[in-house]
């Protein structure tokens, strides 16, 4: 009976860490996914602030034109 009782803690714990290992690279490559869309945001957010001055204009040029 402690045999079987040490075969299923051995067991347990082989699958935990193959659990936990398979769980580590899924969190690995989303955080590396995050890490790409955070340098496409702040590239987006670059190429937007030529345009962030006339944005009010463009607004009221837009209220005018749909009203």
């Amino acid at each position: 009976m402690m045999i079987l009782s040490i075969i299923d803690i051995v067991l347990l714990i082989a699958g935990l860490s193959i659990y936990l290992d398979i769980v580590g690279r899924q969190l690995t490559k989303i955080a590396d996914d995050l890490e790409e869309c955070s340098d496409l945001v702040r590239k987006i957010a670059a190429d937007a602030e030529p345009i962030l001055p006339g944005l009010d204009h463009i607004n009221r040029t837009g209220g005018v034109v749909a009203g």
